[in-house]
């Protein structure tokens, strides 16, 4: 029958049979794209966080630290060095930061603020003054190896490791990641310069040794800073996510 009708007619039966199947293509495309997400399953990338009391928590007596600190004064010419003198005075002047970074290192823990804009930017301000408090016990170490006092340096070493062991291994962010491995490094070469001057026993190489292995794996710490920066943007990912299936 279909092959007896006019060509007008067959033309005008496959136009509308074009229609029908571009139209239910475009109902199916629509109604899979209008359909509602569940959000990703996230749940390992959240951080958990136990209530730390200020008293035992080492961020408490680094920001005191930071507070007490008195600096070296700054130096005219690059190629300078500050004098024994200078350092004796500067280490009597800094005894209430010194006091405080003995109870930082007693302390079991550390707990930065949440991450957070506000909390950030004060973490931010706390990470630029604590490497001041830090330097100072990089100049307290040279100062005791040129000394001589071979125990007030390997305290100093071991105190600097510490110290450095609560900015990595509690920490959420990479200024404060950044500034441990730099205090890591200063303690490699004050113990190198030790072993080259055969300045420490063998008590103090394991001593250091132990406080080392410590230190071998970043794995850790960089998953911290990782889910803490998701932790700061998944507010605006929610908001994202939310704006993409209201447009569908």
């Amino acid at each position: 029958m279909l092959k007896k009708a006019p060509f007008w007619l067959k033309c005008v039966l496959f136009v509308v049979l074009a229609l029908i199947i571009v139209v239910a293509g475009f109902i199916s495309i629509f109604t899979y794209l209008s359909r509602d997400e569940a959000p990703p399953e996230v749940s390992d990338l959240d951080i958990t966080r136990v209530k730390v009391s200020k008293a035992k928590n080492a961020y408490t007596h680094l920001k005191r630290a930071g507070r007490h600190l008195v600096e070296l004064p700054d130096l005219q010419d690059p190629d300078e060095t500050y004098s024994d003198a200078v350092i004796v005075e500067n280490l009597a002047q800094n005894a209430d930061t010194l006091t405080q970074l003995r109870l930082a290192s007693k302390c079991q823990t550390i707990q930065l603020p949440a991450t957070k804009e506000s909390a950030e930017t004060e973490v931010e301000d706390f990470v630029k003054t604590i490497r001041g408090v830090l330097y100072l016990l990089i100049e307290k170490a040279n100062y005791h190896q040129r000394q001589g006092d071979t125990e007030q340096l390997v305290d100093t070493i071991s105190l600097t490791f510490r110290i450095a062991e609560h900015l990595r291994f509690s920490s959420e962010y990479f200024a404060a990641l950044l500034t441990a491995n730099a205090l890591i490094r200063a303690n490699l070469r004050q113990i190198h310069r030790g072993v080259v001057e055969k300045t420490f026993n063998s008590n103090h190489l394991l001593l250091f040794s132990n406080a080392l292995e410590k230190h071998v794996d970043m794995q850790m710490d960089l998953e911290n800073v990782i889910k803490s920066h998701y932790s700061l943007c998944r507010d605006q990912i929610d908001t994202i996510h939310m704006s993409m299936n209201n447009l569908r």
